[in-house]
């Protein structure tokens, strides 16, 4: 076949060839597949330079992969671009990469075999892992999943219909949510994204086909539905997108995926540490892992990639995948509903003659309150949403109304898992979170266990976090826990914390992980080997949207300071005294070196480094005083 393809092309071409390809020869037996990811262009030929001998690859319609056969490496390979016209070498990887597909004699099958990806030196990369500090929580029952490898980057290519692709990329206005649908505070304020594919996002899905290269493995589904994720960050010129495969189809057993644009984090790690924390802690939640995406033929940047919260998400984290298993419902936090605020407009105020919902988990007597679109029940759920749906959460708050400081452990713990809860809230403060559950009521979810009165705690959507925060920098960074916005007010922490018992362990805990998780010496190897993975792929990124307006990408974020803390105010979501105004947004806020590595200069921005490095000094200090004071024993 190759032979046959180099005798076409040379009579097509004639002797200029003979510079370029060098045809097979019959002692040349030991051949291997080649593939690269790259950007397909009409005006290329992609070669693959074997030894100093080159040999061209081709390239399916549609695809994104230039492929073919050749002879097996002795001293390595790379790629070559050369232009159709003048037949000269526009391109070619700066480095040799190491030889593959070599038959392997003790296991008589070739060695393996890559989807490479072009101008990047390494597929497989070594990360330093975090600690494993306690355990998963015994209800915890997670499949084995390839789905995130995290020593690779795999790319995921859509494709199909070129209207529908364009619809993703430059979508029209974007749906108004109706009043029984959850909303973002304010289209520019950065409340962090919700897992948002609700019903409205569906309706607006477009169809497209995917394809997923992983390193050495490729699968391929049909009639993908697509649509645009976030609430905030719809604003950025960079988009989020759910993905649902067909019914059945599985990519690693996950079938609702979201991809995560990173538009607001300039260093592209924070969620990734984030995830990454929570699981050394053992609580339950999606993990992430970097992907990159094309869209038809073009290239839309590195993503991360995270489970939606689903039926499906569920069964492989609570029943080992089992299908059988009977999931509760898991309501997921969205801070207002859409009545709360409409703040679209700088002009627009509060709606007055709405009833303001917010997820704090305050006890409504009329159950009809609770699916006002503050919560949404993303699974275990049958058929038609009815108030049924909602008893498990009205019977939780209605316990977390009449508790006190009088209520025992054993009695908490018959109405939530506080084990997990109290590590998750520990994490929320040494990591900073500033749109989650104390803060803003928002970006958590609850899942109630079957036929049990037992809520479990899910923390979700991590961007807004270490060093970057709609909330004063002193109270984020403070070492006093209790300082954290939300933490004395919100009713679950309020009342929980209450108990002297509980509020002993939280401390442990808050000390422990500030000591051996959350500390420079622990995360800074971690994020230096995934900054060292991801860089190339950062850079990549920037040059595609790099045509983005940086005055508006500065724009969205200098709303934090109006318009949208201006509707967290006026629905009385969070404390005035606590939330950042008439900050100047800095030069350097969307600097990858500048928010990884920066110090803390500014009330709105912290370098990841650097809120890590004086988080861990506050809290220190501040166990160092209560221990001097014998409040700690």
């Amino acid at each position: 076949m190759i032979l046959l393809y180099f005798n076409h092309v040379k009579i097509a071409i004639g002797s200029v060839l003979t510079t370029l390809f060098t045809t097979l020869t019959v002692a040349q037996l030991q051949t291997t597949h080649y593939s690269v990811i790259l950007e397909p262009d009409s005006n290329i030929k992609v070669l693959v330079n074997v030894d100093n001998q080159r040999f061209p690859l081709t390239i399916d319609p549609y695809s994104i992969v230039y492929q073919g056969g050749a002879p097996v490496a002795k001293t390595g390979y790379f790629y070559e671009i050369v232009d159709r016209q003048t037949m000269q070498i526009t391109s070619s990887e700066p480095f040799i990469r190491a030889p593959v597909g070599a038959l392997d004699p003790q296991l008589s099958r070739q060695q393996d075999v890559y989807h490479d990806f072009y101008n990047r030196s390494t597929n497989i990369h070594t990360i330093a892992s975090l600690p494993q500090i306690y355990p998963p929580l015994s209800y915890i029952s997670r499949i084995p999943s390839q789905l995130h490898n995290h020593s690779i980057i795999p790319t995921i290519h859509l494709y199909g219909n070129e209207t529908a692709a364009e619809l993703l990329l430059h979508p029209p206005t974007l749906r108004t949510p109706t009043n029984n649908q959850a909303t973002s505070l304010t289209a520019t304020a950065p409340i962090e994204d919700g897992d948002d594919d609700n019903d409205a996002d569906e309706d607006q899905a477009v169809e497209l086909n995917m394809t997923y290269y992983g390193l050495q493995d490729s699968q391929s589904f049909e009639n993908v539905k697509v649509s645009i994720a976030g609430r905030s960050s719809r604003s950025m010129p960079k988009l989020s997108y759910n993905i649902k495969l067909p019914k059945s189809y599985y990519l690693y057993g996950y079938r609702q995926l979201k991809l995560r644009s990173m538009a607001f984090d300039a260093s592209y790690v924070r969620e990734r540490v984030a995830h990454a924390a929570l699981n050394s802690v053992g609580v339950p939640t999606s993990d992430f892992s970097y992907v990159r995406v094309f869209l038809n033929t073009r290239p839309i940047g590195l993503y991360g990639l995270v489970e939606s919260f689903r039926d499906s998400w569920a069964n492989n984290e609570f029943g080992s995948g089992v299908q059988k298993f009977k999931a509760g419902p898991l309501y997921q936090g969205q801070a207002v509903n859409a009545d709360a605020c409409n703040c679209f407009n700088k002009n627009t105020q509060c709606v007055s003659n709405s009833r303001i919902a917010t997820s704090d988990l305050s006890f409504e007597q009329n159950i009809t309150m609770y699916g006002m679109g503050q919560y949404k029940i993303k699974a275990g759920q049958g058929g038609k949403l009815t108030n049924i749906d909602y008893e498990p959460l009205q019977s939780f708050t209605s316990f977390l109304a009449t508790s006190s400081n009088l209520t025992s452990a054993q009695e908490w713990n018959l109405h939530l898992d506080t084990t997990g809860f109290t590590r998750a809230m520990v994490l929320e403060d040494l990591l900073g979170f500033s749109d989650g559950y104390m803060t803003l009521a928002d970006n958590f979810a609850l899942y109630n266990i079957h036929n049990t009165l037992r809520m479990i705690y899910i923390p979700t959507d991590f961007d807004m976090s270490l060093g970057l925060s709609l909330f004063k920098q002193n109270l984020m960074l403070s070492g006093d826990y209790s300082e954290h916005p939300g933490f004395r007010t919100r009713p679950l922490t309020n009342k929980l914390y209450s108990n002297p018992l509980l509020r002993q362990s939280y401390q442990e805990v808050h000390r422990n992980l500030s000591q051996y998780l959350v500390h420079p010496s622990v995360m800074y190897p971690f994020i230096d080997s995934v900054v060292n993975m991801i860089y190339p792929d950062v850079l990549w990124d920037q040059s595609l949207h790099k045509h983005s307006d940086e005055r508006y990408r500065r724009l969205s974020v200098a709303n934090f300071s109006s318009v949208g803390l201006d509707c967290i105010e006026k629905i009385g979501l969070s404390s005035p005294n606590s939330l950042q105004t008439n900050v100047p947004v800095p030069e350097n806020i969307f600097d990858f070196n500048s928010s990884l590595y920066g110090p803390v200069t500014s009330d709105l921005f912290a370098s990841v480094k650097g809120f890590i490095d004086r988080k861990s000094k506050n809290v220190n200090n501040f166990y160092n005083v209560l221990i001097n004071n014998n409040n700690v024993q």
